[in-house]
């Protein structure tokens, strides 16, 4: 069986969390001799794996990563962190469109949200270009726009057309009327 845990710290972050969060994962590791995954968020001091270094494995286990995002009430600092390491591999286990209705869910519950939908957004494009659904990806840029974010909406419109997706296309058009 192989198990992740998700936690903000882990050792070699020296705390409280850091060391139950590590003797969770020995116990389970000892006494069942399951594989324990541990996904932390302070990965700037923690970095095991570079991108190249990513097997496929690794690549199945960020995907699935993305659907904790489920039980986001909104998207802050920390949690935007460990859904970018998660965004680029979205489509690996076909992921792309419960993660889309995960950000659209999310895009307005903050006043940083948008700009952290966009961000995320554009980390799953750079490996994938996902089309399905069309409803949540539009609903997605129409907000961007809305709110004052035409960059972020433009680049996405951008990455769609030159996959040869017109379905942005009035939107994009409705905010670029001259």
């Amino acid at each position: 069986m192989k198990i992740m845990v998700v936690t903000p710290y882990f050792p070699p972050h020296i705390g409280g969390a850091e060391n139950y969060a590590y003797n969770i994962a020995k116990g389970l590791k000892e006494e069942y001799n399951w594989e324990i995954v541990v996904i932390t968020s302070n990965h700037e001091e923690n970095k095991y794996k570079e991108k190249e270094q990513l097997n496929e494995e690794d690549k199945e286990i960020l995907s699935e990563l993305s659907k904790l995002a489920v039980f986001l009430k909104k998207i802050d600092y920390e949690n935007n962190e460990w859904l970018s390491a998660s965004a680029p591999y979205i489509h690996v286990d076909f992921n792309a469109p419960f993660f889309l209705k995960y950000l659209d869910n999310l895009k307005d519950k903050d006043e940083d949200a948008g700009r952290y939908v966009s961000k995320l957004f554009k980390e799953m494009l750079k490996n994938s270009t996902p089309d399905y659904d069309q409803k949540n990806i539009r609903s997605i840029v129409e907000y961007l726009y809305i709110s004052n974010l035409k960059n972020y909406g433009d680049e996405i419109c951008d990455k769609y057309a030159k996959k040869g997706f017109e379905f942005l296309r009035d939107i994009y058009e409705k905010y670029h009327k001259k």
